[in-house]
């Protein structure tokens, strides 16, 4: 099942309610702004690799569905890394445009939600591998786990970093 989703998202909840008790309110808001494109971007990849199931699981051998996962780890990756790369060169302008220069530091949570792009978009592939194997059990754990690393990360470095903190939380759970 691809309800995947939902703890992605919730990794931005948790960023939020933690920046909410341990950080300016302000920094709740910036983060949002940020988190906001890694929701467009997840949005994408729950689109993307859901088709890829019925294709996948239609291959017969394994190592011919190793391949096939091979090829789109690989196109994903082509389509995702470069974003990921020339996003701190261009989130400064797009928070500029969309938002303002009072926003400028959300800029900094579009650079760590670009690399969660890469991470959930592969993710989802490899999750279409996993149900199509009938491999899935292992899923609610490493969700819950991901949650916890969430939690525990923003914990520590929101009070030093605020809204940086809550941005390498996210990532943190999200890998």
């Amino acid at each position: 099942s691809f309800n995947n989703l939902i703890p992605q998202l919730e990794d931005g909840r948790i960023g939020v309610l933690a920046l909410s008790v341990l950080a300016a309110t302000a920094e709740v808001g910036l983060f949002n702004a940020g988190f906001r494109f890694f929701e467009v971007g997840a949005a994408v990849a729950i689109t993307v690799a859901p088709p890829l199931l019925p294709v996948l699981a239609a291959i017969p051998s394994r190592d011919d569905l190793a391949n096939e996962l091979r090829r789109a780890l690989a196109g994903a990756l082509t389509l995702a890394a470069p974003l990921a790369v020339i996003s701190p060169a261009l989130s400064p302008l797009v928070v500029r445009i969309i938002y303002g220069p009072d926003y400028a530091p959300a800029a900094m949570i579009i650079d760590i939600t670009a690399w969660m792009f890469v991470g959930i978009l592969t993710g989802f592939i490899l999750l279409a591998a996993l149900v199509a194997l009938g491999r899935t059990q292992f899923l609610m754990w490493a969700t819950a786990l991901g949650c916890v690393i969430n939690v525990l990360i923003c914990v520590m470095l929101i009070p030093r970093f605020g809204l940086l903190g809550a941005g390498i939380g996210a990532a943190a759970a999200e890998f």
